[in-house]
């Protein structure tokens, strides 16, 4: 009817809307997309929230059922995890705030895992199908074709969305080639079914959470989810060993962009494979290939403890270079862990172990990771020892980024034994070997280091221009590189009495600080410790400096240079200005407090 009239009316207009587009001549479709909704990994207050269409939806929803409910800074994180998890749907919303006239936002927060129970509509006017979130999706799914469903059903193992690569992977089968997948995949995105976005220049498809509940269920219930399951898994472990093998000749930006979108599939698949126990060897490949991912990702201790329950599973015999991959990776991650002592154990057997295999280039990236828990350890022979056989292989083997990172390794292990002059000229010879990489974040991190070494020699003001310069061009998702910079910006404005500038770069770098681990957290607070007898508050630079001190003996760690010359003036400081009883007193009850405690502590400078 709609095309009939538009050929025979051309000055009428039809306004429709459907959950798919008609498909006649002259139609433009516009999609409707969710409401906006909040990050909720992150803190949010009552007013930033209420700028977001989905929570401004909630708030009014759940006013209208329950006149003494607000929306508070308290409140306001949950009430976005809520339409997160919703995905700013607005009947989900809708029916979700209704039922706060029986339940607190955190109870409903805890029960949208069973969303079909809760999620119904109070308003008995209502077609049949908007009456419960169930009801709406029974009904867009029993108007699929039998291969529609398939694709569905299937496309629910994918956390977070999935390329067409990994949908064909996965959804294929005999009756199912590559092209049906494409155009399967197209007819659910009409439907309004299947979500795409653009990430770089790679298009994503993505079910919405309650949509893939349903179709989780679905795919349970068709008896096809372990094979299906299995596939995944499968797929993602070859994308990941095809990425650790990548790493050395790809920029850092590059190849933590390319994997940082699926982070949620290695979680599933790992979760599937390693702690379902549905294939252990699988799952200690996944796992072993992403320890640099999880290393200098956001969420490193995730890695070392998936790594742990990996190890723990494995069991098998006479996979001997599969257990080196895994010592290697616990290398790694151990030393992301700032415990150096068992990334040294690790990362020496690493080496005995590619040693026997005849691998020299395992050989040598084993060495030069035992040599970082040595250069922590203050064994400086020994370490320079390490990083002088691994680069003389990878001169040999010819792997540039790889010479640049040992060579900036020999600096540092220098530059903590006292040589600052040497390790700059170090430095200086790494830096051609980075720029012909083309990695901007290997070159943040010798800028880094040669800021530490100017500061050290002085040339404080030096320093800080080029940790400032840094700064821009560090990536978002580098939180470790982002909290080590603001935090050595933060001490080189303490050392310049400038400390209105330190407290904003120090406020900086501890929100990424925690997730960084815990001696970069520990270093931040120290620096507000500084900030604070700078400004001559000598009780609460006491209280935070003890928690740093027991932070420092629970993690059995050696400062850096910048923050281990910052401690020595400040303990001299704080031992001049209080008595021994009092500081004393006050360094233990900093060091009673907890991570959240002294983070308020902090705050206060």
């Amino acid at each position: 009817m709609a095309d009939v009239l538009l050929r025979n009316c051309p000055q009428v207009r039809i306004l429709a809307s459907s959950r798919e587009g008609l498909g006649i001549e002259g139609e433009i479709v516009l999609r409707v997309p969710s409401l906006g909704v909040p990050r909720s990994d992150t803190s949010i207050s009552a007013d930033g929230a209420s700028r977001f269409g989905a929570v401004a939806l909630f708030v009014e929803r759940a006013s209208a059922a329950d006149r003494r409910f607000a929306l508070t800074d308290h409140n306001a994180m949950i009430v976005a995890k809520i339409c997160d998890q919703l995905d700013g749907i607005p009947l989900a919303i809708e029916m979700a705030a209704a039922r706060i006239k029986v339940l607190s936002v955190e109870q409903l927060a805890s029960r949208l895992e069973d969303r079909f129970r809760i999620l119904t509509a109070s308003n008995r006017t209502a077609l049949p199908r908007q009456q419960t979130m169930r009801a709406l999706i029974d009904w867009s799914y029993d108007l699929l074709k039998e291969n529609e469903k398939t694709v569905f059903r299937r496309l629910s193992v994918f956390a977070g969305g999935c390329t067409l690569d990994a949908a064909t992977a996965v959804c294929s089968d005999v009756s199912l080639d590559a092209l049906d997948v494409l155009d399967l995949l197209a007819g659910l995105v009409d439907k309004s079914l299947l979500v795409t976005e653009l990430v770089g220049a790679e298009q994503r498809y993505r079910l919405l959470a309650s949509t893939r509940q349903y179709a989780t269920e679905l795919l349970e219930k068709g008896g096809e989810a372990d094979i299906v399951r299995a596939r995944h898994a499968e797929f993602f472990n070859n994308l990941a060993q095809r990425a650790e093998d990548e790493w050395s000749r790809t920029p850092s930006r590059v190849w933590f962009e390319r994997l940082l979108p699926d982070i949620d599939n290695f979680r599933t698949a790992l979760d599937w494979a390693v702690t379902g126990r549905h294939d252990v060897v699988l799952g200690a490949m996944l796992v072993s290939s992403l320890a640099i991912f999880w290393a200098r990702g956001p969420q490193p201790e995730e890695g070392r403890q998936r790594l742990l329950r990996a190890i723990a599973a494995y069991t098998s015999v006479g996979e001997a270079e599969l257990e080196a991959k895994l010592t290697l990776a616990l290398a790694i991650l151990e030393m992301q862990a700032w415990r150096y002592e068992p990334a040294l154990a690790a990362g020496t057997k690493a080496k005995e172990l590619y040693e026997k295999l005849g691998d020299r280039r395992g050989e040598a990236l084993a060495a030069s990771q035992a040599a970082e828990a040595l250069l922590r350890l203050r064994r400086h022979e020994e370490a320079d020892r390490m990083l002088d056989f691994a680069l003389q292989t990878f001169r040999e083997l010819g792997e540039p980024r790889l010479i640049s990172v040992v060579i900036t390794r020999k600096a540092r292990n220098i530059q903590f034994a006292g040589d600052t002059e040497k390790a700059l000229q170090l430095y200086n010879e790494a830096i051609p070997y980075a720029k012909n990489t083309g990695d901007v974040e290997l070159m943040g991190s010798i800028t880094n280091n040669v800021a530490e070494a100017e500061f050290g020699r002085g040339n404080v003001e030096r320093a800080l221009d080029m940790a400032r310069n840094l700064l821009p061009t560090l990536a978002a998702w580098d939180r470790i590189g982002r909290a080590l910079t603001q935090a050595n910006i933060a001490a080189y404005y303490i050392r310049l009495g400038r400390y209105d500038d330190a407290r904003q770069s120090a406020r900086e770098a501890i929100k990424d600080a925690r997730p960084a681990g815990p001696i970069t957290y520990a270093e931040s607070i120290q620096h507000f410790s500084a900030i604070a007898a700078g400004q001559k508050d000598w009780q609460r630079s006491a209280r935070l400096l003890g928690y740093c001190e027991r932070a420092y003996k629970d993690l059995d760690t050696h400062l850096d240079f910048t923050e281990r010359q910052e401690y020595e003036k400040l303990l001299e400081l704080l031992t001049k200005e209080l008595s021994a009883d009092s500081l004393a007193s006050l360094k233990a009850e900093g060091g009673a407090l907890s991570d959240d405690q002294v983070y308020d502590e902090a705050l206060k400078v």
